[in-house]
């Protein structure tokens, strides 16, 4: 059987919601929502594709969204909490101390609406950029040991798709399937 490749399961840009980096956060919304319209389109995607004179220079994830919207994560020091199992307590009291999504719901559209894409986008590391032809396990190992999801996948360079967890997982779930039993 042949080795799988990242760019046998990816999802090529042209079919990934992509947004100008000049825009603001409530664009990515828009697009996202437009996107789900279209119901010839694959899985909803909750991740954003934002460039720059044409060219894909960085992503807008749910993470990155939450993080803007909620700027004082920014206070929270994670290496204070690693290693401690993160209770309800521990949770209640970060919350408290940090006055963590303490702004009305009302709040969250002049946030969406004045913070710029250029301002919250995620440029990828190194750890997060894959080649078409890097294979399907070497990728596996980049979401396992933690890296900025999703993975973006080049050639020469230039990136040329998007490689989703979800999607690996789908594609492993259906290699396993077709095996015979036993």
């Amino acid at each position: 059987m042949e080795t799988p490749r990242v760019r046998d399961i990816m999802i090529p840009v042209s079919e990934y919601v992509v947004i100008e980096d000049t825009g603001v956060l409530s664009d990515a919304f828009v697009a996202l929502e437009d996107f789900c319209r279209d119901k010839n389109k694959r899985k909803p995607h909750r991740d954003v594709l934002v460039t720059r004179d044409g060219k894909v220079v960085a992503k807008l994830t749910m993470l990155d969204v939450l993080k803007a919207l909620e700027p004082r994560y920014e206070h929270i020091q994670p290496e204070r909490y690693q290693g401690r199992t993160l209770t309800a307590g521990l949770v209640d009291k970060l919350i408290r101390e940090f006055g963590l999504w303490a702004d009305p719901t009302a709040a969250l559209c002049r946030k969406a609406g004045s913070y710029k894409i250029a301002d919250v986008m995620h440029l990828p590391e190194a750890a997060e950029l894959l080649d078409e032809d890097d294979t399907v396990e070497h990728a596996l190992h980049r979401y396992i040991l933690g890296v900025h999801q999703p993975l973006l996948v080049q050639r020469d360079g230039e990136v040329t798709g998007v490689l989703r967890l979800g999607d690996v997982f789908d594609y492993l779930k259906t290699k396993i399937t077709e095996c015979p039993a036993g």
